[in-house]
């Protein structure tokens, strides 16, 4: 559904992940920089975005902030890019966004501005790192079906995108079409209520997935499990289950054919011989990842030392239909 303020309404926030805040995430903001959102308006959204990654801890570790501004084109002096590679700290971050100059182009060119993000700003995303771009525009872009194919690209890539409409007139269907999922859209009518959504925006940006379909969009950054248990004799050794990063569900299906996930890198003095090894599970299209995910053993011990006879790691995922039922898998000792 589509988030839509209205007089007296105040979004539900959603369950947070309070360590969101320190990341890491790479986010990107792209600015509507058209004649129609006139210099007043721009104004208010310098301060929208200043206000909103106000309690995010920018860092080249945690928080990485990229900032770009399109019209009829997109604008790429360095006054109007901010790219994840520049100085990562809160006061350079905030001084960039409030020098940024309005540049009142003539027409709006969402899918250039989509495009260059992608190419240019989230190229230099750190792998394993969740991505996030959000688009705020005040009308419709002249070449709705370059926004729409560049939007899935972008989505395609693993970027999670949130569209931000400002205008009583703005293209909802283009919106959905940005985001690809109703429920990242939010539609303002005027430049003055974009901060009666940032709690609704904080919740999306750190939402812990929760279902099927939130997994499912962010199976490219998410840690799926993780197994806190160690035995008294192998204190070293901690199993992580299926941490991967992937751009694309293509590249996710390439990469469970050919990649060994996860191998225990360190082993104790008294556990040499243990070897774990991640299953790798043959898929070849989503539909049967999606009905594999039901059934498969993520993870077995395959190989007990004489030393830890009494080790037997099994993490099973069986018939499992959200997230939360997965995250509730517990670590079975037998």
């Amino acid at each position: 559904m589509v988030h839509r303020r209205k007089r007296g309404w105040f979004p539900e926030i959603l369950t947070l992940d309070k360590d969101c805040f320190k990341g890491p995430i790479d986010i990107a903001f792209v600015f509507d920089a058209s004649s129609s959102v006139w210099n007043v308006n721009f104004t208010k959204a310098q301060k929208f975005v200043t206000s909103f990654i106000d309690p995010f801890y920018i860092g080249p570790h945690n928080v990485r902030v990229g900032i770009m501004m399109y019209a009829d084109k997109v604008y790429t002096e360095p006054k109007d890019v901010y790219y994840f590679i520049n100085n990562q700290n809160k006061a350079d971050v905030d001084s960039f966004i409030a020098n940024l100059e309005w540049h009142a182009g003539l027409r709006t060119e969402t899918g250039l501005g989509i495009q260059f993000m992608r190419e240019n700003i989230m190229s230099e995303a750190r792998t394993g790192v969740r991505k996030i771009c959000i688009v705020i525009t005040d009308g419709e872009s002249q070449d709705s079906k370059k926004t729409a194919a560049e939007a899935k690209l972008a989505r395609d890539a693993g970027i999670q995108m949130m569209a931000v409409g400002v205008s009583k007139s703005v293209n909802e269907n283009e919106l959905n079409r940005i985001a690809g999922d109703p429920s990242q859209v939010y539609i303002v009518e005027t430049y003055d209520e974009l901060d009666q959504i940032k709690e609704d925006l904080f919740g999306k940006a750190c939402e812990k997935v929760s279902s099927y379909y939130e997994l499912r969009t962010d199976l490219h950054s998410v840690k799926l499990l993780r197994t806190t248990y160690l035995f008294s004799r192998c204190q070293a050794i901690t199993i992580f289950v299926l941490i991967f990063t992937v751009s694309s569900y293509y590249e996710y299906r390439t990469y469970l054919h050919s990649v060994k996930l996860l191998r225990t890198s360190y082993l104790s003095s008294q556990c040499q011989a243990i070897t774990n090894f991640v299953l790798i599970f043959t898929v070849s299209s989503y539909y049967e990842l999606r009905t594999y995910l039901h059934g498969v053993k993520l993870l077995r011990s395959s190989y007990l030392s004489s030393q830890c006879q009494a080790i037997k790691n099994f993490v099973l995922i069986s018939t499992v239909s959200s997230y939360n039922e997965l995250i509730s898998t517990k670590f079975v000792l037998a």
